[in-house]
């Protein structure tokens, strides 16, 4: 398992990929002892600590410069980027959530997730990550969508109404994007050129790095959580997250850079020291011609190497844009 480290450069590509959850493991607080005689009722009251273990099938340990920071709890550092946001950006508590628009669990955890927003209004700031799943049909195009919607405005409108309870086959997509006054054309557009495939694979490669591979996984201000848990379960984390963000407040950290301070020391990525049998996304890797088929001139400073199905309707998409 190696620390943390910055990003990679993001590249290109015509293809997606799923992937699968870890969860987060425990941390215990500090031991305070009380000194002879003192007078109780002055001491400060003692730091809050992680209670909730989450989930953590890896043993992964808080790194050594998050400990010398006093920073607790096992924690990632997920990038926000420009991905679409709800609730006001200096709100004491930030959830990531990986989502799949066809995942049954989604829409159970978002039921959760809503009852959160309404307990502590003014307080979340939920963030929503691409993570189609490859086995749901619908689950990219609906992602695409959503991103178009994004773009016009009306993200959360879509992502409500999917998350409604009916369904995401096309016609109700369509149905959706009327609803909410979008230019259907202009979604058509966007769908057509893959406006928006490369802001889905961005998110597709940071939960790769993060070895996500299931949904809903979230990071609530870096802690990671996996599944459609219980309300209380989310509450816990919920409530030791607004203590941690009001202890930092007080040692002088802005309420805008609560997430930044919470997440600056956690795990960027997870690597083993033994590469899995799987293709890094992130890697380049020599793939030899030899007597394949080509076009173009042999000296052409870019080499597109494509592994396609003639009877693939997303390879004829793609051959177009070639």
């Amino acid at each position: 398992m190696l620390p943390p480290r910055p990003g990679r450069p993001e590249r290109l590509r015509f293809y997606v990929v799923a992937l699968l959850a870890l969860c987060v493991s425990a941390c215990a607080g500090p031991v305070t002892t009380e000194p002879s005689g003192a007078d109780l009722s002055r001491l400060p009251p003692p730091p809050p600590t992680c209670t909730n273990p989450g989930d953590d099938p890896v043993g992964l340990a808080i790194s050594e410069p998050q400990q010398a920071a006093g920073i607790p709890c096992l924690r990632y550092n997920v990038e926000i980027g420009d991905a679409p946001t709800r609730g006001p950006d200096d709100a004491p508590i930030t959830i990531v959530m990986f989502s799949d628009f066809e995942c049954p669990f989604c829409t159970r955890a978002m039921q959760t997730i809503q009852t959160l927003e309404t307990l502590h209004q003014g307080e979340i700031r939920l963030v929503y990550k691409s993570f189609p799943i490859a086995r749901h049909p619908q689950a990219m195009l609906a992602a695409l969508m959503a991103m178009s919607a994004a773009e016009q405005g009306a993200f959360w409108g879509f992502h409500d109404r999917i998350f409604s309870g009916d369904g995401i086959a096309t016609p109700t997509l369509i149905e959706h994007v009327n609803a909410l006054g979008m230019d259907m054309t202009r979604v058509a557009t966007d769908l057509d050129a893959m406006t928006h495939a490369v802001a889905v694979r961005r998110d597709l490669e940071q939960a790769s790095r993060l070895q996500v591979r299931s949904t809903p996984t979230f990071f609530i201000n870096g802690r990671r959580i996996s599944g459609a848990k219980p309300l209380s379960f989310f509450e816990t984390i919920v409530e030791e997250e607004r203590a941690f963000a009001s202890t930092w407040r007080a040692e002088g950290i802005s309420p805008a850079n609560i997430y930044a301070h919470a997440t600056r020391l956690g795990y960027e990525a997870i690597e083993y020291e033994q590469d899995p049998a799987i293709l890094d996304d992130d890697k380049t890797y020599p793939v030899p011609v030899e007597e394949s088929p080509t076009l173009g001139p042999v000296d052409a400073p870019v080499t597109i190497v494509v592994f396609g199905d003639f009877q693939c309707p997303f390879c004829a998409r793609g051959h177009e844009t070639l």
